[in-house]
């Protein structure tokens, strides 16, 4: 273990004495490489989609308790040597202090908020510190006291061709030689015998290559383990899946490879790919410039296959940071042809790379990047602010997450929201957002990060944790910008590559969130490791301070630490493996067997919200109310961000007869999010059990729900309902009007508002006068007079709301005059203001179909039956205009 600084060039002081430890030391240190095989090889590998709803979550469990473990043998084998080695680092005061600054502001969080946010701000904020320790903290710890003894391409090729080779190519015969699941049990579909054999091999291989503890051998096995994700993410790109039985594509045609999340593999490779780039220069052998080359190569293919444009921006900053190095310079220089043909290989897999398996050759990056170009050109504003017609989603969505983010911030600008508390209380900032902004409505996201690391960290932890994680960087700059001074050539050279990707992530991370998940954000910070201990220390810190019995009373915090999270951990994996039985029961139909499923997995870990408010669900479908009021209790325990669970509880709360608890929940509900129709019909039905008591309040209610859906005609006659009840019937006729104007169909909207208007005394109303007008021009088109129900039409565009009703009318109208092309023009008008409009797309198909265009006709009917699954006479055409060919 490094306990000082080696006298090897690294710019890092004085050396280290060689010391003999005890035999239970060197037993305890010996099982390190092992847990950190399974860290650096098993984790990133190995996941199963039919174990727990979310596939990555073994990935998480097992990378957790091994780098828990390894704290563990590490602390004993400090014990054991009865000194209490702490490895010097330039970064340990300004980690200490940012660490600060994020308990802190959990706890001013906590202390802020009312009892009510209190257990699911603990709940995310145990999240968040278990994260922070063990695969920042952690990880970081293990990586600074790993010793680098030489260049990692100098290291024997063997293990490593070994496992990106033989043991690659072993899975081509897994599909042939697996076998079928015994049960329904955890270890039966667990369990494959040629599976397993394959695993063992590689595990073998992957300890034997780093048992010796050394930093350059744990990088290595990242990079084969790296290039084995990406080959196998290219396969499924392509269409070929070795693993499963059926190919994976939950993001469309971005590949997810092993680790679930086409975001978490592109920013893995992001980081290692400068090191590898590296090693290619710096081998020495035929296998080795081969082994590296095809590392490099298969992450950015892997790149390309994910679509990610955030990790195309973080690897061209990472590889451009070497770029402008000199030493890199003269080292691209100096490998001549091997870097010309390198470069080629490279530029020409960008060029051709097509936007899906499917596509043309060189239609990938082009594609990705002229879809941004235009859309972002073309959207007229990058605010929130945008039309409808002219957001781009995948903008949009961040800006929407980033201005959510700086209001939390705005709210403690020295602390923020509180550390781990995002998740928790985004929604509550993009409800509002979304009431006020029409055009984004279609982006709502339950949001787990900010999407970008400074906003991350203002949102959360505000200037102050903005300030101390500028002082983490400014003194890795520090002591960098040192190593390129007084550092030998070969310390520069390594510190570069591991800069790279610690730049390559950073920038990646201004437009993604993969630092914050397991397996991305512990190679981030195990190569943020390796490199400040590459670095040294110009000004140790903590020298000393952990010696002796000083150490004893943090030892033993360490300690219990990496048992709780080992605990935490293993409890999380038990309960989302029964949470995806139950859930798999309760789709069954098998309610009362769901309920005993999902208390188990509770009872694992009561507080994942997942978990309970599915349990809550099983209690609903089983009949027994006053356990699911408790159960959604629990998920709101967890995390209260969800605007579902307060819907359900409130219906539940509805059914025990508690109707204040209910409408608040409702509220609750449409705060957060307030395109829910179901929320506002909820809340009525409640509400007319006592008109009179409740009128104000439901009338305000109805007045938001209106303004936030002007298109549900339904809002609008109950909003009326609620203002006549106050006695205030000038409204009620407005509302009334509005409705009618919506759906002129409607005769109780009709009656409701003729019988107010003459209620009221309201001569001369408006909406009485444009109804009169649309029903005039029905009749005149009943009776085959187009021209004068064309004239008539004109009446109906009176400012007054109801265009989408006239346009359609007049599209009709334009049909029978055999004008199509004006009636095309009137039904594309009426869908973009009302894209539900279910009349519109069946008269936009039939018109399709009329003037020739088959294929839009097909593609209209389709939509038609896709939101109106129902619909006979859609279907019927959809199929006459099949079996005539149309595709």
């Amino acid at each position: 273990m490094i306990t000082g600084d080696k006298a090897d060039g690294l710019a890092r002081g004085s050396g280290h004495r060689q010391r003999t430890s005890p035999p239970c030391s060197g037993r305890s240190e010996a099982l390190i490489p092992g847990l950190l095989t399974l860290v650096f090889f098993v984790s990133p590998l190995l996941f199963f989609t039919d174990l727990t709803r979310n596939p990555y979550y073994l990935q998480i469990a097992l990378l957790n308790v091994s780098l828990s473990a390894a704290l563990l043998a590490a602390l004993w084998a400090m014990r054991a040597r009865g000194s209490w080695d702490f490895p010097r680092n330039a970064l340990w005061t300004p980690l200490a202090l940012f660490a600060a600054v994020l308990l802190v502001s959990w706890a001013r969080s906590w202390a802020a908020h009312e009892p009510f946010f209190r257990p699911a701000i603990f709940s995310e904020g145990l999240r968040a510190f278990l994260f922070l320790f063990v695969n920042c903290g952690l990880a970081f710890w293990l990586s600074a006291r790993a010793e680098w003894k030489e260049s990692p391409a100098a290291r024997p090729m063997t293990p490593l061709l070994l496992l990106l080779m033989a043991w690659g190519a072993a899975w081509l015969f897994f599909p042939y030689l697996r076998s079928q699941p015994s049960g329904p049990g955890l270890w039966q579909r667990f369990w494959d015998p040629y599976g397993a054999m394959v695993w063992a091999a590689g595990v073998f291989i992957a300890w034997r290559s780093v048992r010796e503890g050394r930093q350059e051998d744990y990088l290595n096995l990242a990079l084969v383990a790296g290039a084995l994700a990406s080959v196998y993410g290219v396969l499924q790109y392509f269409g070929v899946e070795l693993v499963w039985l059926k190919t994976l594509n939950p993001y469309g045609n971005r590949s997810v490879s092993t680790f679930g999340n086409p975001n978490f593999i592109s920013s893995y490779v992001v980081t290692l790919a400068p090191l590898a780039l590296a090693c290619w220069l710096d081998a020495r052998t035929a296998p080795s410039r081969f082994f590296y080359a095809a590392v490099f190569l298969s992450y950015e293919a892997m790149l390309l296959a994910s679509l990610t444009r955030s990790s195309w921006l973080g690897m061209a900053a990472g590889l451009g940071f070497l770029a402008l190095l000199p030493d890199y310079r003269e080292k691209f220089r100096a490998a001549g042809r091997r870097a010309l043909l390198l470069g080629g290989l490279a530029l020409a897999l960008a060029a051709l790379w097509p936007v899906s398996a499917s596509s043309p050759p060189g239609t990938g990056v082009a594609q990705r990047l002229s879809e941004a170009a235009g859309k972002i050109s073309s959207s007229g504003t990058l605010t929130i602010a945008a039309d409808a017609d002219k957001v781009y989603p995948s903008l949009h969505q961040r800006v929407l997450i980033w201005t959510s983010a700086w209001q939390m911030g705005l709210e403690s600008p020295l602390l923020g929201k509180g550390w781990g508390a995002f998740e928790l209380f985004y929604p509550f900032y993009q409800g509002p957002l979304l009431s006020a902004y029409e055009g984004i409505r279609g982006l709502r996201t339950h949001a787990n990060n900010a999407h970008n690391e400074v906003l991350e960290l203002w949102s959360q932890a505000g200037l102050a944790g903005l300030a101390a994680f500028a002082l983490v960087l400014a003194a890795l700059a520090r002591a960098f910008t040192h190593n390129r001074k007084a550092g030998d050539g070969e310390s520069r050279f390594w510190a570069a590559a591991l800069a790279a990707g610690v730049v390559g992530m950073l920038a990646d991370n201004m437009l993604n969130v993969s630092v914050h998940f397991a397996v991305p954000g512990f190679m981030f910070w195990w190569v943020m490791g390796a490199l400040s201990a590459r670095l040294g220390s110009p000004a140790p810190v903590f020298s000393g301070l952990f010696s002796g019995y000083k150490a004893w009373a943090p030892a033993a915090l360490l300690a219990l630490l990496a048992v709780s999270s080992a605990a935490y951990w293993q409890g999380q994996f038990r309960r989302e493996a029964l949470y995806f039985s139950g859930f798999k029961l309760m789709r069954k139909g098998d309610f009362r067997a769901a309920a005993a499923e999902l208390k188990r997995a509770h009872s694992a870990w009561p507080r994942e919200v997942n978990t309970n408010y599915e349990l809550g669900n099983a209690y609903v479908r089983s009949g027994d109310m006053e356990s699911a009021v408790w159960a959604y209790g629990e998920a709101l325990r967890a995390n209260c961000g969800y605007d579902e669970i307060f819907f359900n509880l409130a219906v539940v709360e509805k059914r025990l007869g508690d109707l204040r608890s209910a409408i608040n929940s409702l509220k609750v509900s449409a705060l957060i999010n307030p395109l829910n129709v179901q929320t506002y019909q909820a809340a009525a039905e409640i509400y007319v059990k006592d008109p009179r008591a409740y009128a104000d309040e439901a009338a305000r209610m109805m007045a938001g729900a209106s303004r936030v859906l002007p298109g549900d005609a339904s809002l609008k006659n109950t909003l009326g309902y609620f203002h006549g009840i106050r006695g205030d019937l000038a409204a009620a006729a407005e509302a009334y009007g509005r409705a009618v104007r919506l759906d002129p169909a409607n005769r109780i909207f009709e009656d409701n508002l003729r019988g107010v208007v003459a209620a009221g005394k309201l001569y001369g109303n408006p909406h009485i006068a444009w109804l009169e007008a649309y029903r005039g021009t029905e009749r005149r088109l009943a009776a085959g007079d187009a021209a004068g129900a064309l004239r008539l039409a004109e009446r109906l565009f009176d400012g007054g709301g109801g265009e989408a009703q006239s346009r359609y009318l007049r599209s009709k109208i334009f049909f029978a005059s055999g004008e199509v092309g004006k009636a095309r023009e009137e039904l594309l008008a009426v869908l973009r203001e009302d894209p539900g409009h279910g009349e519109a797309l069946y008269g936009l198909a039939t018109v399709l179909e009329r003037s020739g265009d088959v294929a839009g006709a097909v593609r209209h009917w389709s939509l038609l039956l896709e939101r109106e699954p129902g619909n006979a006479r859609a279907a019927a055409r959809l199929e006459a205009l099949r079996s005539r060919g149309g595709q």
